[in-house]
């Protein structure tokens, strides 16, 4: 009897396992596909998939409450987006708290 695969993650020799190669491929093809570089792609697929679990993410339930983006979370949200959209001088004074999750979703890309 070997050692077990684990469903998710990492195995026990560090390795991600095969299934969490597939989750990968998967979620990286869609994020791409959604316009995201293959940069962003991979650091949001890290976040997402570590050590078998999945990770926490700040401020990641935050949607878009308007615009191109509307209705999506701020992890899936372009940096080129979030970039121009705390240099709009009307966002904080209208969406403080929004401003807020934006700069700290930058600040872990």
């Amino acid at each position: 009897m070997g050692v077990p695969v684990l469903p998710y993650g990492e195995g026990k020799n560090g390795n991600m396992s095969k299934p969490a190669l597939k989750i990968k491929d998967v979620v990286l093809e869609a994020l791409e596909h959604r316009g995201f570089s293959q940069a962003e792609a991979e650091q949001m697929t890290r976040r997402l998939i570590k050590g078998g679990e999945v990770a926490t993410m700040q401020d990641s339930t935050q949607k878009m409450p308007f615009g191109k983006y509307f209705g999506w979370s701020l992890m899936e949200v372009p940096s080129y987006y979030l970039e121009w959209l705390v240099n709009q001088h009307w966002v904080i004074e209208k969406y403080e708290d929004l401003f807020n999750a934006v700069l700290e979703e930058l600040k872990v890309r």
